[in-house]
């Protein structure tokens, strides 16, 4: 008869890898193939070490070391790989603790780049495991001494954004939670919560900013919880919630903000705004009229004058809207739009020519940011102040850094 071609699925004893026979025949004993030689992959190597098929002719002409032998290999030099990193990351924490800042960044910087530049995928694998080991260690001797870290790798972050490095801002970030975290663990002052907080409310300001929604937000709502009376960290959530328009949890937000400090004037207005949104139109107006009988930026005012002057335009209470809008001028002068506004409150209440006088009036346009533009660019990048008071903790702990690398305790 004719060959025939017959497919199969056979199941392969438990092998070692390296080279067999394969023999096979039908179980009534009719056929036999001839005997194949094969390169049997053992179930001990990682996907990334199997040879290509090129590489398994080679194999079995006995031309290329045995995968195991090189991965073997491989390992060992990643432990010198690890060691010497160690060696570099401990280098850059002696100079912060020494007060030369900028010398740690760029000898961290330089490091990490070199090994990205080295071997891009195992790169972060290895740096993560020579930080670690020495922020176990620290963090054992002093929880206190991770504050200068958690400045450290802040800072080297804004690097590798500003140089478009993403990969290594990505890596960095994980570096700051690690720290953030391990700090708020195992530190015992009360003020640990606190500055963990700030390194997580600032990075959840930057994610925002970068149009990560989830990842931000995450990050601002687990700065609350080390720290519930984290002013910045919630004004932002709110501002993400409204952004977002998921206008009733951020109502609530600025509710709890408005509690926390009711000086805030930022958070008063952008609860006002936002109860309007959701149809509750008396708390609104009750909130900007206390904020504009209040001691406000003017351009917070400037905006409350606006939000409270629609309201009354949109209920046709025109002598309302003309009257807050003379106070407004008066107490803004500066303020276009609250010009443009009045002019047309007096011509739907039929006073035409007062509105030609008052837009004669108005002042000249600016390049000056308008209330308006600072209101809805509130998640600009600028993280100023969520690091003033990691700054001032990491001057401050830096001998503590420098005691638990030389290896002390405090006392």
């Amino acid at each position: 008869p004719a060959p025939q071609r017959l497919r199969g699925r056979f199941t392969l004893p438990q092998l070692d890898t390296g080279n067999y026979l394969l023999e096979t025949a039908l179980a009534d004993g009719s056929a036999t193939a001839p005997r194949l030689q094969v390169y049997v992959l053992g179930a001990e190597l990682a996907r990334d070490d199997a040879p290509a098929w090129t590489d398994v002719r080679r194999l079995l002409a006995g031309e290329l070391e045995r995968p195991g032998r090189r991965r073997l290999k491989r390992l060992q030099s990643q432990k010198e790989a690890v060691a010497a990193l160690t060696a570099a990351y401990r280098d850059s924490l002696q100079r912060l603790a020494s007060g030369a800042t900028g010398e740690a960044l760029e000898l961290l910087e330089a490091t990490e780049v070199a090994a990205v530049e080295d071997d891009a995928a195992a790169a972060p694998g290895l740096l993560a495991a020579a930080q670690g080991g020495v922020i176990a260690d620290l963090a054992e001797r002093d929880p206190e001494c991770l504050v200068p870290l958690l400045m450290l790798h802040l800072e080297l972050h804004d690097r590798y954004v500003e140089a478009r490095r993403f990969p290594l801002a990505a890596f960095a970030r994980d570096r700051i939670v690690d720290l953030a975290e391990r700090y708020a663990r195992n530190a015992t002052s009360e003020r640990a919560p606190v500055l963990a907080s700030e390194a997580l409310a600032d990075l959840g300001a930057y994610l925002l900013h970068a149009q990560l929604r989830n990842p931000g937000r995450n990050m601002l709502e687990r700065a609350l919880q080390l720290d519930e009376r984290n002013v910045f960290a919630r004004l932002d959530l709110a501002v993400a919630l409204e952004r977002f328009g998921e206008y009733r949890p951020a109502v609530a937000a600025l509710r709890r903000l408005t509690e926390l400090d009711p000086e805030l004037g930022e958070a008063r207005l952008r609860l006002a705004i936002n109860l309007a949104r959701i149809g509750e139109r008396a708390e609104s107006e009750r909130q900007l009229r206390r904020l504009i009988a209040g001691g406000a930026d003017d351009w917070l005012l400037a905006i409350a004058y606006q939000e409270l002057a629609r309201h009354y335009l949109a209920e046709a209470r025109l002598e309302a809207a003309v009257s807050l809008l003379d106070e407004s001028i008066h107490r803004l002068p500066q303020e276009g739009r609250l010009y443009l506004l009045l002019a047309y409150a007096l011509d739907r209440s039929g006073r035409a020519g007062r509105g030609r006088e008052i837009l004669d009036a108005a002042p000249l346009a600016t390049r000056e940011a308008s209330p308006r533009n600072r209101y809805n660019r509130r998640l600009a990048g600028d993280r100023t102040l969520a690091r003033r008071a990691l700054r001032r903790g990491s001057l401050a702990r830096l001998p503590a850094l420098a005691l638990a690398l030389g290896g002390g305790r405090p006392g």
